[in-house]
């Protein structure tokens, strides 16, 4: 089946007087039509620079791409009707009622019946109820969940999310996720940008990027596999003593304290007694949690950068 999305060696540098900052180095990928995928990455990953050159918004240096079939960025207004966006930051208009900003961007790509299809959206997301409420009035999540509804009105086969939930609460986060995932039930591809690795587990295929390159592409599971990792935590009266015990320790990859717990990530071949040899006699109880999102990505860009 031909990707939805494909890059092959894409490449991006900022410029700024004789500054050169390299923001994509090199990113190729493929995401599936009707996939969910994951971008995740930290501030400064080259996240939002990704999406903003897929949805044709801003050149690019070398490389190529393809939304849909079609080269960019030649063919990037054949394919703004075809996508979706929405971007982290509320890009709507705050004097227009939350109705009114669906039937504008209805009307600004061109759909003409789009009445049942706009009420569907807004139950779904729990705004039909706000229909009337000026959008700037609106609250940090119920935004979101508009943009979401102005993304999809015109039926996009692709929808880019970037960061969609900065600043928003638990209840409007999972109201946002669960419409992207029944779009995404009914054939819509969803590539989302996430600082939050807990929202990475939402999709079903998880591309890891630092420092402008991807990293680690895979599902939950196969990443899992591939990372080598193992998650031990450390229970104990003096989880600091812990920490120096496991400090610049070869094979530990990332030690961090929660409580009165050290939450290590280490190489798969760190077994509990290494660890208890290494804490020399000092009484604690070690556990081993499932690895999580957050410790498979740690443990990958310790991996990629030692």
């Amino acid at each position: 089946m031909a990707a939805s999305i494909h890059t092959r060696g894409l490449s991006k540098a900022y410029r700024s007087g004789k500054t050169t900052t390299a923001a994509l180095r090199g990113v190729s990928l493929g995401v599936a039509p009707g996939e969910f995928a994951a971008l995740i990455g930290p501030d400064g990953a080259g996240k939002t620079t990704l999406i903003k050159i897929l949805c044709g918004m801003i050149p690019f240096d070398g490389g190529t791409v393809e939304i849909l079939g079609v080269s960019l960025p030649g063919g990037a207004s054949a394919i703004k009707h075809r996508i979706g966006y929405l971007s982290q930051r509320f890009a709507l208009y705050g004097n227009l009622t939350v109705e009114e900003n669906v039937r504008y961007f209805a009307r600004v790509f061109g759909v003409a019946d789009y009445g049942a299809r706009m009420r569907r959206l807004l139950d779904a997301v729990d705004l039909a109820r706000f229909s009337d409420r000026l959008a700037k009035n609106l609250s940090g999540g119920m935004k979101q969940k508009l943009g979401v509804v102005c993304g999809l009105i015109h039926s996009p086969e692709i929808l880019f999310l970037d960061e969609p939930t900065t600043g928003v609460d638990p209840v409007s986060r999972r109201d946002l996720f669960d419409v992207v995932e029944e779009m995404v039930g009914a054939g819509l591809t969803v590539f989302m940008a996430t600082a939050y690795m807990d929202e990475a587990e939402r999709a079903a295929r998880i591309i890891m990027c630092h420092d402008g390159r991807v990293i680690a592409d895979g599902t939950a599971a196969t990443l899992a596999v591939e990372s080598g990792c193992t998650a031990y935590d450390v229970i104990s009266a003096d989880p600091e003593r812990v920490l120096g015990a496991f400090d610049s320790v070869a094979g530990v990859r990332c030690a961090n304290a929660v409580g009165s717990a050290v939450h290590l990530v280490t190489d798969a071949a760190i077994s509990e007694s290494d660890l208890r040899s290494r804490l020399g006699g000092f009484d604690a109880r070690i556990a081993r949690p499932r690895l999580t999102m957050e410790d498979l990505f740690v443990g990958r860009v310790a991996r990629e950068t030692t």
